[in-house]
């Protein structure tokens, strides 16, 4: 567990005496200052749990740069909290100057809280100092789990409520916007009759992942040749197609079963001529895209979960698309952008998941890596769920290790885990902290 120290809160009247600290429980904190740090989440937790009137930032100017702060301003405006944010810079390898911008916003703010998330060992040597001379009542964040310490001179503090972040909060936070849900689904579209659906999906998937895979590109591309309108009719001659695309449409047996499970409808194939209709609408966005079926399934299961433990996840999205410098415009979607299958939020940490159904790399844990440090920052988790590993067990041991060295927890076999189970490793990435 890493423990972050957070905060100094400094109290002091003007004649120098030190303020009643009873007094912050009864009225809004005045003026938190704190050293902007390069993790974002460090920047904000103690913003949203002691919601001062006034943040005073205190950092390095490369640190501090412009769209860092207008990421923390546009967060605090999305969250529709009051509070003013001023910006000092500091020389970081200058004690001297470091104390006297201290010392300096000190007299002119009676009512002064310091907060040192973020900074280095010499930043935080002079706010130290300067939190004796001034008798400073201390305290700290737990960042992960949003808990506050009572260090010193801060037993009147009243311990503030659990703070959380949602998904699109956290992407914003770390310079980054939604540009589209992708194929969210919202917690009221997923009733009874479409969980059956998912789960009868999944059971016919989970047979074979990767003929699955092949199967649905090919049944997506009839569908789009033929016109695809919206009755959801598909009626194609797929004899002149080529062999290799028949052979993935037709084998495994998929199509003959999704027809018994009543999620095609109408279907018959005779003399080339392949004809049904999907059952509705939500049958053909699981069946548009491989791989899609599995989060759609992580994704139910962790609905359920939020409804049966209501407090261990935040937020949660699906199929999330965010443009990586969060700056859009009409144009937005020629810019680097990435889908990003499931996000959950952890109070205030986000938990990127990858769901990978088909051949998965080495390439999918870098590219899971390099999302999650971007829109999440320092204290993301990264989640990998996937089916089978290679088969030889030295590629399958360097795998798992480099994920390992990645701080990457890869949940894998997922088609042979019955629903139980995945849903207590699903619950315990929310538990472990």
């Amino acid at each position: 567990m890493k423990f972050v120290l957070l905060q100094l809160l400094l109290v002091r009247r003007k004649n120098g005496s030190l303020l009643d600290v009873g007094r912050i429980g009864r009225k809004r904190m005045k003026t938190l200052v704190e050293f902007f740090d390069s993790c974002q989440l460090v920047n904000i937790i103690a913003g949203i749990s002691c919601k001062p009137e006034t943040i005073i930032f205190i950092g390095d100017p490369d640190v501090m740069n412009s769209a860092r702060r207008e990421a923390v301003q546009r967060f605090f405006r999305m969250r529709k909290q009051k509070v003013k944010l001023e910006y000092v810079a500091v020389k970081l390898h200058s004690y001297d100057d470091i104390l006297k911008k201290i010392t300096g916003i000190i007299a002119g703010h009676p009512d002064i809280c310091f907060d040192i998330t973020g900074g280095r060992e010499l930043a935080l040597a002079a706010m130290g100092e300067a939190a004796c001379c001034h008798n400073i009542p201390m305290i700290q964040f737990d960042v992960i789990s949003g808990q506050m310490i009572r260090v010193k001179n801060a037993e009147k503090i009243p311990m503030p409520e659990a703070v959380s972040v949602t998904v699109r909060e956290s992407v914003i936070l770390n310079g980054g916007e939604i540009i589209a849900p992708g194929l969210t689904i919202s917690a009221d579209r997923l009733n009874l009759s479409f969980c059956k659906e998912i789960r009868a999906l999944f059971s016919i998937s989970r047979q074979n992942p990767k003929l699955w895979n092949q199967f649905v590109v090919a049944l997506e591309g009839v569908a789009n040749s033929a016109g695809l309108g919206r009755d959801l009719q598909v009626s194609k001659n797929i004899s002149k197609l080529p062999e290799n695309q028949v052979k993935k449409l037709l084998q495994g047996g998929f199509l003959k079963q999704l027809s018994d499970a009543g999620l095609l409808l109408h279907y018959q194939y005779e003399n080339g001529l392949l004809q049904f209709r999907y059952k509705n609408e939500r049958v053909h966005q699981c069946l548009s895209k491989s791989g899609s079926i599995l989060e759609m399934y992580a994704y139910m299961l962790l609905h359920e979960i939020s409804q049966e433990q209501p407090n261990l996840f935040s937020d949660k999205r699906m199929g999330v698309l965010a443009d990586w410098d969060g700056v859009l415009t009409p144009r937005s979607h020629s810019g680097t952008k990435n889908e990003i299958d499931l996000i959950v939020t952890k109070n205030a940490v986000p938990i990127f998941i990858s769901c990978k159904y088909g051949e998965v790399l080495k390439e999918a844990l870098y590219e899971l890596h390099t999302v999650a440090e971007h829109f999440g920052g320092t204290y993301a988790k990264k989640v990998l769920l996937t089916a089978e590993l290679s088969r030889m067990q030295s590629k399958k041991n360097s795998f798992l290790q480099r994920a390992r060295d990645m701080q990457i927890e890869v949940i894998y076999n997922v088609h042979r885990m019955s629903e139980d189970e995945l849903k207590a490793r699903l619950c315990a990435i929310g538990h472990r902290q």
